[in-house]
């Protein structure tokens, strides 16, 4: 199954609840398999955030949250059949909604840490001790208060991790990805916040995720090539980025 994907930005301000007026560069990712190609479904995404670029949400709905833009979203054509959308606000948050018709919120987090991966290749890199800045996307299924109790909690759980050797915390002896976002995934769930899936990336390039059943694994290649779009039209090229992805 090809799912196709589009990207749409728009810039706007809004007033929540009794809060000063502020502004956001907001972020809209639209998937579907319903399209004949990118360019539809990029134009659908461009005409909707055209509506609300350089304006006052308030004066489009009556209390423009995350969850609002996201359904306003997901209206403003009824033919466009997606399997996933999601609206990201700021850096490190946003909603998703899904074709199961399930609205999730994540939040986005950070911290330093040194690890040494046992089990590896004689002469493999991460077989040293060594270090990253680990980037944490938590998802969990929305509710009003959902944000603010995953700060708490992250809050308290990061203090276990930032600024520490990962093989010494306990359960965290063989410290990949993929180990990683199950512990943090454990931990979150044992403060009963609800939690749907954990990813963790050491580096641009890769990452791992969990969601309490299946564990998955990517990695990204990026390729820099010419071409022509038709016979004897003119060269153009693009950066290709590949995505591979074990799930088990």
């Amino acid at each position: 199954m090809i799912q196709y994907w589009a990207e749409g930005h728009f810039e706007a301000a809004r007033q929540l609840n009794d809060s000063v007026w502020h502004g956001y560069g907001f972020m809209v990712q639209g998937q579907t398999e319903l399209c004949h190609g990118v360019a539809p479904l990029q134009e659908l995404l461009d005409r909707a955030c055209g509506v609300l670029h350089g304006r006052l949400l308030n004066d489009v709905l009556q209390k423009p949250t995350d969850e609002a833009l996201l359904h306003w979203f997901l209206e403003y054509r009824e033919e466009s059949q997606w399997s996933q959308l999601s609206i990201t606000t700021g850096l490190e948050r946003g909603m998703v909604w899904s074709a199961s018709r399930q609205v999730l919120g994540w939040r986005g987090y950070r911290f330093e840490a040194a690890h040494q991966l046992p089990h590896v290749p004689a002469g493999h890199p991460c077989g040293r001790m060594h270090g990253h800045g680990f980037s944490v996307r938590v998802f969990g299924v929305y509710y009003s208060e959902w944000f603010a109790e995953i700060d708490r909690i992250w809050g308290e759980l990061v203090r276990q991790l930032d600024r520490t050797c990962l093989n010494e915390i306990p359960g965290l002896e063989i410290p990949t990805s993929e180990y990683l976002s199950q512990w943090i995934w454990r931990m979150l769930v044992s403060k009963g916040i609800s939690v749907t899936e954990v990813m963790v990336q050491e580096t641009m390039s890769s990452g791992a995720s969990y969601s309490g059943i299946d564990c998955s694994i990517w990695k990204e290649l990026t390729a820099d090539s010419a071409l022509m779009e038709w016979p004897d039209g003119p060269l153009m090229g693009h950066t290709y980025r590949l995505r591979t992805v074990l799930t088990g």
